[in-house]
């Protein structure tokens, strides 16, 4: 790269409650934002509409929690029906549907979408960059947690678009603090660290030797975080209020106003044993109003929180435990919400070892960020080798997942698959691509219908598909799908949107659409690792390789047959399935989009560039 890079390539840590910048120069790591650990990730509008970002916004909230948003982050990337309802209670903003599956935010008058308040955030330490190093910055590694899932990732690479920021990596959060802790100190050790911040959890084994650092293994936890230590208390709150006072109704906004004295107590709490609760005028009118007054300890709050508490300490224990036998020397507790003294005692009793006294809890992720950025720009030397977290699937249609990548697998990775038509004149395939590590497809999560189209006119099974997955560095999946018999490259589409159950046709799309099949890899082991393969090897070798080693599967012996009817038109809802490793995992990661059965017919290149912005085209 440039050597320009380096000066204005930045770091951010993308947090739920606050967002901080940071750049690497010279060795020395400079925090761009007034205080170290950055601005809320808060967005509100004033009293004439002019949009606010940071603490003028968390400002504002505190007067008019109808005139702005925060902790957006746990909903960037999610589906308007599927694991959304799991957070609806804890934002008192307005949700609603939007297009392709998409959700928006009603802030008063105005809708906006969950990667404008993301853009928004970051345009705004962007600003702040560009003030503090007095140039301009275009370029930057986001941190994200290391449990997002393939859209959740490509919605923040997408707000960092709108925001004039091209990103050149998403590095995961705990990994950012490995990266912090450990570069240019020479070490050889074993690092985990824990990370609870205010809406995730993020836990990583990391194997450091000198300036390499490789992901053992990762787990977390996208709905556990401060804000729920938040509304346990505002809930305890509410229900001793309403034991005093039995009034039919509260005040306007009483739940954010008791959710923001939760907060402020709930910190109180790590250095007093017992801070008082007001919220004044919580039920009645000015005159005559009902005011909660109650006092909560570090014993309620510790009772109250208990089973959060026990789940942070049970995912840690997991991914220890898959980590292997090599002794673990030292535990990074960094996130604001790690700090919660019983939190904290318990996490270090579960793995027997002291706390890393320098890992700084609020800046870490931000630091490790701009370690990346300046390596990617070649002036720091690092080498990382990061693993997928959550496996990537084909739906079948018995709703069990065919694995396409596995959990833990590292990355790069690539596999191939073959596919076949199944009618006379089949003019398209239609997948269902599926996140998580669930044992079924409803409980991961539904990225979209991957559509292969444009087939080549031919009786039921003459025409096949080669289809290869690549996965980059940091997950980010490639897909090609080859016609062997010709050499050309078939057209592929993506949409989050479900597959309507009654598409509308569209010209040439025969008028029922008919069925796909396809070999059946849970059954026989049609995975062709091609991850030797020579960068000079020939797209037409490599499908020759893929038909060679791959079988096809009976489909006498069983029937794969789906036609678009059966098809769920709407999707299901998503339950987060406990983190497990898969035995005899080695190899990674996923991202995907969506699409409608017959779209209008684009090329590989010119869709990855309309739906992801060239996202593989870097």
């Amino acid at each position: 790269m440039e050597a320009s890079l380096a000066a204005s390539a930045i770091g951010i840590d993308l947090g739920t409650t606050s967002a901080c910048v940071a750049h690497l120069s010279e060795g020395n790591i400079a925090f761009l934002c007034p205080v170290p650990e950055g601005i809320p990730s808060v967005l509100a509008l004033d009293e004439s509409g002019k949009l606010l970002v940071g603490e003028a916004a968390k400002k504002r909230l505190r007067e008019a929690p109808e005139a702005g948003l925060s902790g957006t982050k746990r909903l960037i990337g999610r589906s308007s029906n599927t694991v959304v309802d799991q957070v609806r209670q804890l934002f008192t903003y307005e949700l609603e549907d939007g297009e392709d599956d998409s959700l928006l935010l009603r802030i008063q008058e105005e809708v906006m979408t969950l990667e404008q308040v993301t853009a928004a955030i970051l345009g705004e330490v962007k600003r702040m960059a560009e003030a503090e190093l007095e140039t301009s910055v275009h370029q930057a590694v986001i941190t994200v947690p290391a449990y997002f899932n393939d859209r959740q990732r490509e919605a923040v690479v997408s707000a960092a678009r709108v925001a004039g920021l091209e990103v050149l990596s998403l590095l995961n959060e705990p990994t950012a603090a490995a990266l912090a802790y450990g570069h240019g100190k020479g070490l050889n050790e074993r690092v985990a660290v824990f990370d609870l911040g205010g809406g995730t959890l993020d836990i990583a084994v990391i194997d450091i030797a000198d300036n390499v650092f490789e992901v053992v293994a990762a787990g977390g936890d996208t709905f556990l975080g401060g804000v729920d230590f938040d509304e346990a208390i505002a809930q305890w709150a509410l229900a001793a209020f309403l034991e005093k006072h039995p009034v039919e109704g509260l005040g306007p906004f009483a739940l954010p106003r008791i959710r923001s004295i939760a907060e402020e107590a709930k910190i109180a709490l790590s250095d007093k044993s017992i801070v008082p609760l007001f919220v004044p005028v919580l039920a009645g009118d000015s005159e005559e109003g009902l005011d909660l007054n109650e006092d909560i300890s570090r014993d309620q709050l510790e009772a109250l929180t208990k089973s959060l508490l026990d789940q942070s300490v049970s995912r840690l224990r997991k991914v220890l435990e898959h980590a292997g036998d090599r002794p673990i020397s030292k535990l990074l507790i960094i996130g604001g919400q790690s700090q919660m003294p019983s939190l904290k005692a318990a996490v270090l009793e579960s793995v027997g070892l002291d706390m890393e006294p320098h890992a700084d809890p609020r800046t870490s992720v931000a630091s490790g960020a701009a370690i990346f950025a300046s390596s990617l720009a070649g002036t720091a030397d690092l080498a990382l080798t990061e693993r997928l977290n959550l496996s990537i699937s084909i739906g079948l249609p018995d709703g069990s997942p065919h694995r396409i990548f596995e959990a833990g697998e590292t990355l790069p990775a690539q596999c191939s698959r073959q596919f076949t038509t199944h009618q006379d004149q089949q003019s398209a395939i239609l997948l269902e691509l599926f996140q998580g590590n669930g044992s079924t497809t409803d409980r991961c999560e539904r990225l979209g219908s991957l559509c292969f189209g444009g087939l080549r006119s031919a009786p039921a099974g003459d025409v096949q598909l080669s289809v290869r997955f690549r996965l980059n560095e940091e997950g980010r999946l490639d897909i090609r799908a080859i016609d062997p018999s010709t050499g050309e490259t078939v057209e592929a589409h993506l949409h989050t949107a479900p597959v309507p159950s009654d598409p509308v046709p569209v010209e040439e799309a025969p008028e029922s659409p008919p069925p796909f099949r396809m070999p059946l890899p849970g059954l026989r082991d049609l995975q062709s690792t091609l991850a030797e393969e020579s960068d000079e090897e020939t797209e037409e070798e490599a499908v020759d390789e893929v038909l060679a080693e791959e079988d096809e599967v009976d489909l006498e012996e069983i029937d794969l047959s789906l036609s678009l009817e059966e098809l769920p038109s709407e999707e299901p809802a998503v339950v987060e399935p406990e983190f497990q490793f898969p035995e005899g995992s080695t190899n990674h990661q996923v991202r995907l989009g969506d699409n409608s059965p017959y779209p209008i017919h684009l090329s590989i290149r010119d869709w990855v560039r309309d739906f992801f912005g060239g996202l593989f085209g870097r």
